[in-house]
C-alpha cells in the first residue's frame, strides 16, 4: 500500500487464532512502526477478536492511528469509545462500519461510515449525512430504514455474493469471487437479483 501511494491502511485485528489484548495491541504498534502511512483501526467482532475499551483507550492514544471504524454494531460499546477516544484525541475520526446505524451512530457523535451498502447506494448515505447536518432529523430516519430491506436480501447468500450482485446492478463488473458460490447460493441469487433491482430503485426513487 505505501509503494502504490495509498493515503492509508485500514487493518482488523489478527482473527486465526485467540490472541491476547497485548498481542493485539503489540499487533497495531507494530504497523505504524514499520509503515509510515496512517493507520484506520477495524473493530469488526462478528470476524475478528473484539477491541475492549481498554485497547481503545490505549490504541486511541497512537499519533499514527487516523480513525477507528466500529462494525460491531453495539451502541452501548461505541458511546463508551467515542467518549474514551475523543478524551485521548479530539482529531481521531469514528467511523461506522454499520450500514443499519449510520443514522444513530451520527447523532451519537461518528464522524463519517465505511459501509458495504454505501457501495450499492452512495447517494442515500450522501442524503442522510445532509439530513442529519440539516437537523432534519425525522426525514433522515425515514431515509435510514429505507436501505434495511436491500440489506436483509443481500446478506442471504454467502457474504459478499449478496453485495457483490447489489453493486453489479448499479453498473459495475464486479469480476468473478475468489470463493466459487455453492450452487444453492447460485439458484439463490437468480432469484434475488430481481429483488435487489425493486429495492434499489425504491431507494433511488
Amino acid at each position: 500500500a505505501e509503494k502504490l501511494n495509498y493515503d492509508g491502511v485500514v487493518s482488523a485485528p489478527p482473527y486465526y487464532y485467540n490472541p491476547s489484548e497485548e498481542d493485539i495491541y503489540e499487533y497495531y504498534k507494530t504497523i505504524t512502526e514499520k509503515v509510515e502511512l496512517p493507520l484506520i483501526i477495524y473493530n469488526i467482532p462478528i470476524f475478528a477478536v473484539p477491541l475492549t475499551q481498554n485497547l481503545i483507550d490505549r490504541l486511541s492514544k497512537n499519533p499514527k492511528v487516523l480513525a477507528i471504524k466500529d462494525s460491531s454494531g453495539n451502541m452501548v460499546e461505541f458511546m463508551h469509545n467515542y467518549e474514551i477516544i475523543k478524551e485521548n484525541n479530539p482529531d481521531l475520526s469514528i467511523l461506522i462500519g454499520r450500514d443499519e446505524i449510520f443514522l444513530q451512530a451520527l447523532i451519537s457523535g461518528a464522524d463519517g461510515c465505511m459501509l458495504g451498502s454505501a457501495a450499492i447506494v452512495p447517494e442515500l448515505f450522501v442524503e442522510i449525512y445532509k439530513k442529519f447536518k440539516e437537523n432534519k432529523l425525522d426525514e433522515a430516519m425515514v431515509l435510514q430504514r429505507s436501505v434495511l430491506k436491500l440489506l436483509r436480501i443481500c446478506f442471504k447468500p454467502a457474504f459478499p455474493n449478496g453485495f457483490k450482485l447489489a453493486v453489479e446492478a448499479r453498473g459495475f463488473n464486479m469480476g468473478e469471487v475468489k470463493r466459487k458460490p455453492t450452487a444453492k447460493d447460485v439458484e439463490l441469487m437468480k432469484e434475488l437479483k430481481p429483488l435487489i433491482d425493486e429495492e434499489i430503485n425504491k431507494i433511488l426513487g
